[in-house]
């Protein structure tokens, strides 16, 4: 069940997060693509629909840091 509070809470976490990557030059991975349809019941813990998703953000992160920086 939504709850408008515990959103603001998480939207005010994840601006303060975006804005430390942002000053420490750190890429911001923002999974777009997961929806409630991704999380149990709980709202909060990954289905492993929603966990692929993340899994597949994280692993493009890594690899456009990699080409970037030519590390591989």
């Amino acid at each position: 069940m939504p709850n408008k509070k515990s959103d603001e809470n998480i939207e005010d976490i994840n601006n303060q997060i975006k804005g430390l990557c942002l000053e420490q030059n750190i890429e911001y991975i923002n999974p777009p693509l997961i929806t409630d349809s991704h999380f149990w019941r709980d709202g909060t813990h990954l289905l492993d629909s929603g966990k692929v998703l993340l899994a597949n953000k994280f692993a493009d992160a890594i690899n456009n840091y990699n080409s970037e920086s030519n590390f591989l």
